[in-house]
């Protein structure tokens, strides 16, 4: 219960300091960046989510409940390096080689994880 005491803080302090994007971001559908910088916040706010219940599943010992919440948090992990670099590209509105192997780069290591995770399923 301690370990999610963390989690319950960081998720209400997420959504303080993003309120507004969170809330009003859908608005700003034209704007690229904003779009991105919302994706990437509500991965992140599953990614606390899954890590705090984490906590709660240990103390209560359902050990097929927390494997899927590992795996949870392991892939919204994977997904929130991948949005992020897909905000970054946005933001910093470049085109070219760097931006693509950027790209690239984030869309690597979602796959990785993800190919890791199913190979941990089926070889647990």
């Amino acid at each position: 219960m301690y370990y999610a005491s963390f989690g319950i803080l960081s998720v209400i302090l997420h959504i303080i300091i993003n309120f507004d994007v969170i809330k009003y971001g859908r608005r700003a559908e034209s704007n690229r960046t904003v779009l991105r910088y919302r994706q990437f916040l509500f991965s992140m706010l599953i990614f606390y989510i899954a890590d705090l219940s984490w906590g709660f599943l240990v103390d209560l010992k359902i050990r097929n409940l927390v494997y899927a919440d590992t795996v949870l948090f392991f892939a919204t992990m994977a997904l929130s390096v991948l949005l992020w670099t897909r905000y970054v590209v946005a933001f910093v509105d470049k085109k070219g080689l760097r931006a693509n192997s950027f790209m690239a780069a984030g869309w690597g290591i979602f796959g990785f994880v993800i190919l890791a995770l199913i190979v941990n399923f089926l070889f647990r």
